[in-house]
């Protein structure tokens, strides 16, 4: 849990500002990525149905985001539980964690790029980021996170060659992760039916 300390030369009602904008913060935050939750899981479940493509755009971004920004809150959420009695909020984010880390584990890193490039893909018009272009100083980007441009779409096209080019890696992705996030899905539900047996009464829960 976060400890507040007043800053020398804020005055009484500015530290109570901080405060409350803190907590406020802390819910809209809560709900957000409760929100991302629901939205990976519907969409696991319908690209399991039928192969659509704007509900595949939408769980590159989702799945993403989660094994990377989504880890990393849930990392900081357990951290602030550390001395809480909060067993049931605990043993959830140890369990969310431990899942997108299996989650994450299973493509290779030159896959996980090429997952990061497709969210990319889905969000902006334009994908400018894994080309080279000559800079304000005159120089010229050759690499994108440390990694060459050059490297980076060779391994790409060697991918979709392998998977039958967008629609065959996106199908290969799918299958891969559709048991890992019905497995996270089943375990969490069963944490939050453990703690609320009378509130659950079998309806999703998150």
């Amino acid at each position: 849990m976060l400890v507040f300390k007043k800053h020398l030369g804020m005055d009484k009602i500015q530290y109570e500002k901080l405060k409350l904008d803190y907590i406020l913060q802390t819910f809209a935050d809560k709900e957000l990525f409760d929100q991302w939750l629901r939205n990976f899981f519907y969409l696991n479940s319908e690209l399991r149905k039928e192969y659509d493509a704007i509900y595949q755009n939408s769980f590159y971004i989702v799945f993403y985001e989660l094994v990377t920004v989504g880890l990393d809150y849930s990392k900081s959420v357990l951290g602030n539980l550390k001395n809480s009695q909060n067993m049931e909020k605990n043993d959830f984010y140890k369990e969310l964690i431990s899942g997108l880390k299996d989650i994450k584990s299973e493509f290779s890193e030159s896959e996980f790029e090429f997952i990061e490039y497709k969210r990319h893909s889905s969000s902006h018009i334009f994908q400018t980021g894994y080309q080279k272009k000559i800079l304000n100083n005159g120089t010229i980007k050759t690499k994108r996170k440390e990694k060459l441009l050059d490297v980076l779409n060779s391994q790409f096209y060697k991918i979709l060659i392998k998977h039958g080019f967008d629609r065959g890696f996106d199908e290969y992705m799918n299958s891969k992760l559709y048991p890992k996030i019905m497995g996270l899905h089943e375990r969490l539900e069963k944490i939050k039916t453990h703690y609320n047996k009378d509130e659950c009464n079998g309806n999703e829960t998150f």
